[in-house]
């Protein structure tokens, strides 16, 4: 039990609302139900002369005064490809080319911080075969070459970026996004490049994506 030892005064004919509020360690297993309960027997008060009011005949209900339960839920995220955009073309040394989204649902518990996120880059030859992480060993489709840089949007906000590939161009990596996500909400992130003008012959296929949320993003 906790037991309020502030004093506070009321006026006649006053009314206060009071309510009990608390702080829920980061370790309460989701689906805990908390409740509080007001002790009717442990109120002190007294009147304007110092006289003491009684639980049984002064005071209103004379029994304790039980809440609501509460049911304490963890946050969660959800990541889903967006509708929009889908296969594009696009030419050497075009920049801010939308080439892939994500919708990102929360939970009504609580809202959430993404404070990093990694984004996966592929290559290939053709388009027709299994893309390659980094388009390594490729001809004419490794993601260094043609991937000069990355920014994340969430509508026309800028969330993070420009990043680069990584040195194996297998993810771009943005350690500063800082994206606040109402409880309740459904947010678009979108991932903008900047292709490098390669003067090179032929086509060339990209894709990108999260490869494994728990390892990619972190909140």
């Amino acid at each position: 039990s906790v037991t309020m030892t502030d004093d506070f005064t009321l006026d006649a004919g006053e009314t206060l609302n009071l309510s009990v509020t608390v702080d829920i360690e980061d370790s309460l297993d989701s689906g805990t139900i908390l409740t509080a309960t007001l002790d009717e027997s442990t109120i002190d008060a007294e009147d304007v002369n110092g006289d003491a009011l009684s639980v049984t005949a002064d005071i209103v209900p004379t029994t304790d005064i039980v809440g609501s339960n509460q049911t304490a839920r963890d946050a969660s995220l959800v990541f889903a490809l967006a509708s929009t955009p889908t296969d594009t073309t696009t030419v050497d040394g075009t920049d801010n080319v939308a080439v892939i989204a994500f919708t990102a649902t929360t939970g009504d518990a609580s809202g959430v911080t993404v404070t990093s996120f990694s984004l996966s880059a592929y290559g290939d030859n053709d388009g027709s075969g299994a893309f390659t992480a980094g388009g390594t060993g490729t001809t004419q489709s490794d993601v260094n070459d043609y991937v000069e840089s990355c920014s994340l949007y969430d509508g026309s906000t800028l969330l993070d970026g420009p990043e680069s590939p990584s040195t194996d161009g297998t993810e771009l990596v943005f350690s500063d996004i800082n994206w606040v996500i109402d409880a309740g909400s459904v947010d678009t992130l979108t991932a903008k490049c900047n292709f490098a003008n390669t003067s090179t012959a032929g086509n060339s296929y990209f894709a990108f994506d999260i490869g494994d949320a728990s390892d990619d993003v972190t909140v």
